[in-house]
């Protein structure tokens, strides 16, 4: 994390400086250092891509230390940002079938499949 803390030092808010700094710490062992570092950057103006990533990256290391309503939280904006991901979809209920939310499980699943693009 040393190169991204350099770069901001120089260019305080960098978007990447802190995507990368947030994926770094994710490598490090420090979860909550991670998360914080994952805070930081999503409140910064990030490329969609980057901010599924960082929201995938969130949601893991909260599945590691068992934050289930992190876990759900990242779950859904993930969703929300990249509705037509089907293995998002199925993070999503799977993450609300773990929490003991089965029905609502059932309900999230059902809204997306039937927002889905059919074809003809």
């Amino acid at each position: 994390p040393h190169a991204y803390d350099r770069a901001l030092a120089e260019r305080p808010g960098s978007a990447p400086a802190l995507a990368g700094r947030a994926l770094a710490l994710s490598k490090s062992g420090a979860p909550q250092a991670a998360e914080d570092a994952i805070e930081a950057a999503l409140a910064a103006p990030q490329r969609p891509h980057m901010r599924l990533r960082l929201l995938e990256t969130s949601a893991v290391l909260a599945g590691k230390i068992q934050n289930v309503e992190r876990v759900l939280q990242r779950r859904q904006q993930i969703c929300e940002h990249a509705p037509d991901d089907l293995p998002a979809l199925e993070a999503l209920t799977d993450a609300l079938i773990k929490a003991g939310r089965s029905n609502e499980a059932v309900a999230v699943a059902e809204k997306h499949l039937a927002a889905l693009p059919t074809e003809p």
